[in-house]
C-alpha cells in the first residue's frame, strides 16, 4: 500500500512538472501591434473555446484568464464584462499538441 501511495505521489509530481512546462511554453502574440488610441479605455476577453483535436479540458480556462492579466499589467485598459467595450477580444484554440521530455541530472 505504501509503495502505490509512493507511485501516486511521483505521478501527481511529474504530472505538476508537465503541466508547468507546458503552460509556461505557451506562446501567443499581437500582430501589427501600435499604440492604443487615447479614447480606447476598456476591454473585454471571451472564453477562448478549445476546438482543437486534443483537448485539454486546463487550457481554454488558464488561456483566457492569462490573456486578461497580460492585458491588465501591460497596458492602462481596464477589464469590463459589457457589451460596449472598446476592445472586444475573441478567439479559439486550432491546435494543440504535446511532447514528452526527459529529466536528467
Amino acid at each position: 500500500m505504501k509503495q502505490a501511495s509512493r507511485h501516486i505521489k511521483l505521478l501527481a509530481g511529474a504530472i505538476t512538472l508537465l503541466s508547468i512546462f507546458t503552460f509556461s511554453t505557451c506562446k501567443y502574440g499581437f500582430k501589427d501591434t501600435a499604440p492604443i488610441p487615447v479614447e480606447v479605455k476598456t476591454f473585454r476577453v471571451n472564453y477562448l473555446e478549445n476546438k482543437a483535436t486534443y483537448v485539454n479540458t486546463q487550457l481554454s480556462p488558464q488561456l483566457t484568464e492569462q490573456l486578461k492579466q497580460k492585458i491588465i499589467n501591460t497596458t492602462r485598459l481596464k477589464q469590463t464584462n459589457s457589451d460596449d467595450a472598446h476592445y472586444d477580444i475573441s478567439g479559439f484554440v486550432s491546435q494543440y499538441y504535446t511532447s514528452t521530455v526527459s529529466i536528467s541530472g
